[in-house]
């Protein structure tokens, strides 16, 4: 080490003892930030902060003056504290991509980014990225320069990856179905692995690396994800692959993924996931009669379900055929679907809903009867009359 960097390394002592326990933020331009790390042989952390972000100012208390925290970003960091709305701040956000605050970014000494997280989080956690910072292993902007440029990554680094960017909200899946297909059943005590299966399965469908990962060891991977998240998972799933379907317009296809979401999914997912994806496919081929029945036969399965997603696309279903049905048989069957909704849930839209179907069906009387509810409840609310006041007015002509 130089006499220089020895003298300022004794400065940056002096500065600790003055300021008290706690991370030393110096007050310095980004140049000086350089020159100072390379002098001190030491690499370099920004916190880009916010006015508005409440848990930016939580930090100095719950984190930066934690010991154990302080020790360590003082004797591996020069460390920077950067104002979003600052010049060197919008520069970060813009280099950097960062949505989200506080951000905590890392650099080796010559200004190179290195990694990136977000968030408060504990002081042991908090460590930990700085951990990751140092280790080229684990680092978020090395791991992604060295996957994109076609090198092979260890499964650790595969694993430290896919963490950093499902940390950072942007998920890289491409790298994620690649590491889940390196694993074995045996990974699947940690609990990373365990995250980055979950999130990459968010957005898969039936036909990814991932979700046949998943099949094959469905059993532990469902006991270590949270029963209220598996749902989403697998809604997610369903909606991904059907949506895909959709988009593609191939029925053999999604009759397939049909028969692959039967086969796998609890049978109330699937039954859910069919009644409110399966007629949207019929529907964007042009096939109306079909969806209809994709509707009426699922019904007659999920009613027994009742939760509000059910009961909600009752009456979705419902008012999609009084817009564009003119046969009588399929507006009463549409009925039937809103009147069991308003028997679970008597919401004065699913009440709406089944005015207008009544105006369809010709049954003047009763549509002007509860449409006449309608319109007092909407005024009563100060919600838009229009619609159902329009209603009202055809009712009275005819």
């Amino acid at each position: 080490m130089t006499k220089q960097s020895i003298l300022l390394s004794c400065i940056l002592l002096i500065g600790n003892s003055i300021y008290g326990q706690g991370i030393v933020f110096s007050d310095i331009n980004w140049n000086k930030a350089i020159e100072n790390a390379k002098l001190t042989d030491k690499n370099i952390y920004v916190n880009i902060v916010s006015d508005w972000c409440t848990s930016c100012g939580e930090l100095n208390e719950s984190i930066f003056k934690d010991e154990q925290v302080s020790e360590f970003y003082n004797g591996h960091f020069i460390n920077l504290s950067v104002d979003a709305e600052s010049d060197l701040g919008r520069q970060f956000i813009q280099d950097y991509n960062i949505r989200s605050f506080p951000a905590h970014v890392y650099f080796y000494a010559n200004g190179h980014a290195v990694h990136m997280a977000y968030g408060k989080v504990p002081p042991k956690v908090f460590n930990q990225i700085g951990e990751a910072a140092l280790n080229p292993t684990s680092q978020l902007f090395t791991l992604e320069t060295k996957f994109k440029s076609g090198k092979d990554l260890s499964v650790e680094e595969y694993l430290n990856y896919c963490i950093a960017t499902i940390s950072i909200r942007k998920p890289d899946y491409y790298a994620c179905e690649k590491f889940i297909s390196l694993l074995n059943k045996e990974a699947l005590s940690n609990q990373d692995v365990i995250t980055v299966v979950s999130q990459t399965l968010y957005n898969s469908t039936v036909t990814s690396i991932a979700f046949k990962f998943f099949i094959e060891n469905q059993s532990e991977i469902s006991s270590r994800i949270d029963a209220n998240e598996l749902i989403k998972i697998y809604n997610q799933i369903a909606k991904n692959t059907l949506s895909l379907a959709i988009k593609n317009k191939g029925q053999a296809n999604y009759e397939e993924y049909l028969a692959t979401i039967t086969k796998y999914f609890p049978k109330e997912l699937a039954l859910q996931n069919n009644f409110i994806y399966a007629p949207r496919y019929y529907l964007s081929i042009g096939d109306t009669d079909k969806a209809f029945m994709m509707v009426d036969e699922n019904f007659s399965h999920v009613k027994i379900i009742k939760n509000s997603d059910i009961i909600q696309k009752c009456n979705d279903w419902a008012w999609y055929f009084y817009e564009n049905s003119e046969n009588a048989s399929q507006l009463s069957t549409a009925l039937k679907w809103v009147d069991y909704g308003i028997s679970i849930n008597n919401s004065y839209d699913f009440i709406d809903t089944k005015a207008h179907l009544y105006y369809k069906l010709g049954r003047m009387d009763e549509a002007e009867e509860l449409a006449t509810q309608v319109l007092q409840h909407y005024k009563s609310i100060d919600k838009d009359t229009t619609n159902i006041t329009a209603l009202l007015a055809k009712v009275k002509i005819n």
